[in-house]
């Protein structure tokens, strides 16, 4: 049976490694930002159930390209989620939430389980990519 089933807490702590490291500020969340998301995920309430994201086995993969999709809307000009009227801004942040938790968990076998990220070690190979330069004012 799963932790979140039983009504284990999840693995959260203001604890440090380092106990001369600040806490972080949770007062510089912008509250305008955590009012839009929070209500994408009261919609998410209603379309699936409460921490539905904790129980179900949403691959890693599957949230970034959901964030992903919802950026792309907003930078194609859609400021809004046409199926909830929120912003797509605000989805794209909910999905990297909710991975984040994943990661943040991910010593648990369930979540580790579903990172199903490509990885063939040429990342390094990509950083290494010289970027174009713009062209300056003149050209354009």
């Amino acid at each position: 049976m799963d932790d979140w089933a039983i009504g284990a807490a999840p693995i959260i702590t203001t604890k440090r490694a380092n106990p001369a490291e600040p806490k972080p500020d949770m007062d510089l969340f912008p509250p305008e930002a955590m009012f839009e998301i929070a209500a994408v995920f009261t919609f998410g309430r209603g379309k699936h159930g409460a921490h539905d994201w904790r129980n179900s086995n949403i691959p890693w993969g599957v949230l970034m390209s959901k964030a992903l999709r919802h950026c792309f809307a907003w930078l194609g000009g859609e400021d809004l989620d046409p199926e909830s009227g929120h912003s797509h801004l605000a989805h794209a942040c909910c999905d990297l939430m909710m991975l984040i938790g994943y990661i943040r968990n991910r010593d648990q076998a369930r979540y580790k389980s579903l990172d199903d990220r490509w990885k063939d070690g040429k990342i390094d190979d990509l950083r290494q990519l010289e970027m174009p330069k713009p062209p300056s004012a003149v050209e354009r």
